[in-house]
């Protein structure tokens, strides 16, 4: 370490006596404002330091021998002026105070270091023990505020960690219009004309033409949240920009909830509520387990003309039990085109899919429960179609709470949604029959 101030004359057991008592106590201060600066500094002596301490200590030995040789002395003469033996252990309790500490301090971590901290404590005394733990509590400790923690805080970033929360692609599978009104009026050709052979001089057959309309209404899906005042007016993180994005994102994930599921009474129309949807179906040939055979007349079953723009939807999970399925001979049955090279995109059966996590899903066995929707196969855009009011917007309210100390915030966003053409979806049922 870098060596103290030392008192002049760098002591050693060899150097003269103290003269007087006032030379002892200038040693002894001196001697232990080197030791106080070391272990400020949080430094360990060393050997020199080690040898200098000991010349000090000898010297006050020597000393303390002429002191009672004299005390004796005075005692016999003069024994009113020379004091009681309570003051005189008073005097030799200050100047030998702090050798007394140093050596119990220093014993302690050369135990420390011959017999390592599992088997320390049995060879450390009670002097040892208090001279730690009096060193220990004057060590500033970050770990503790009061113990010098303030003075080393952490930094901090406006980086804000969250969960991930999943949510489907199906809304951009759907065609979306922006409505400036309440709702939009869909025609839907519910009838349709045909074609017959005519003999010559044979009045014509006439067909009915026929015409219904569909009325897709906007809903109202809302979003409310308060933050205190404190927190708005001195944040380090734009909070009203973290809850905007956050509310944005529950929006999603509610409206791609209610694509699949809605029940159509104040919300929109749901694809797998749809009756219609849901009577357009194949089975997996298994009770409970995903097939092959399965997929593939789903796929089959979807008419023509809406393959060609198709996409499956499905829950990652039943991707996997796809994916797993595997011929008499163990090997894969889809190999995720690989032989298309890195850069395409995986099909199923020529079609690409869409993993959506409000499908059902299987459980860790690849298990489903009875007649469950695993997949569905669709020309979405012609399937479905969802409208949208105006964008989100947020009311900021700082009057309703303002006795709480805290601000309103109210988000609104309104969309609606139904089935138009059920014809161009297929589901595939799990089920035996």
């Amino acid at each position: 370490m870098t060596e103290p101030n030392k008192p002049a004359g760098d002591p050693t057991p060899s150097a003269p006596g103290i003269a007087d008592l006032g030379e002892a106590i200038a040693l002894c201060k001196s001697t232990a404002d080197m030791i106080a600066e070391a272990k400020e500094k949080g430094m360990a002596l060393c050997q020199e330091d080690r040898n200098f301490v000991e010349g000090v200590k000898g010297r006050l030995d020597a000393f303390e021998l002429e002191l009672n040789a004299t005390a004796k002395q005075r005692e016999a003469a003069a024994p009113a002026e020379v004091g009681t033996k309570a003051q005189r252990a008073q005097r030799k309790d200050a100047l030998y105070k702090f050798a007394k500490e140093f050596g119990s301090l220093q014993g302690a971590q050369e135990i420390l270091m011959r017999h390592g901290p599992e088997q320390a404590g049995a060879h450390l005394t009670e002097a040892h023990k208090a001279a730690m733990e009096e060193m220990r509590t004057k060590t500033a400790l970050i770990s503790d505020d009061a113990a010098g923690g303030f003075l080393a805080p952490p930094e901090f970033t406006t980086e804000v960690v969250q969960n991930i929360r999943e949510w489907s692609g199906v809304r951009s599978l759907i065609q979306i219009d922006g409505i400036s009104r309440n709702s939009k009026t869909i025609n839907k050709k519910t009838g349709r004309t045909s074609a017959v052979w005519n003999g010559e001089a044979k009045a014509s057959t006439r067909t009915a033409l026929t015409w219904a309309q569909i009325n897709i209404q906007a809903h109202m899906l809302t979003a409310e949240e308060a933050m205190s005042v404190e927190s708005l007016m001195d944040p380090l993180v734009n909070l009203e920009t973290e809850l905007a994005a956050d509310v944005a994102e529950s929006f999603m994930i509610a409206e791609a909830q209610a694509i699949l599921y809605g029940t159509g009474n104040e919300q929109p129309e749901g694809i797998l509520t749809n009756a219609e949807v849901l009577a357009n179906f194949n089975i997996t040939g298994d009770a409970d387990q995903i097939t092959g055979d399965g997929i593939v007349r789903t796929v089959f079953g979807l008419k023509q003309p809406y393959v060609d723009n198709a996409t499956i939807l499905l829950n990652r999970a039943t991707l996997r039990e796809v994916r797993l399925l595997k011929d008499l001979q163990g090997r894969y049955l889809w190999d995720a085109n690989l032989a298309l090279g890195t850069l395409a995109r995986p099909q199923i059966l020529g079609l690409n899919y869409n993993e959506s996590p409000e499908m059902t899903a299987p459980d860790a066995a690849g298990l489903y429960t009875a007649n469950a929707i695993a997949l569905i196969v669709a020309d979405f855009r012609r399937l479905y179609r969802g409208v949208e009011r105006m964008a989100m917007s947020v009311v900021r309210d700082p009057y309703t709470l303002a006795s709480e100390g805290q601000v309103r915030f109210v988000f609104r966003r309104r969309f609606g949604g139904r089935v138009l053409l059920p014809e161009a979806a297929r589901v595939l049922k799990v089920s035996a029959s």
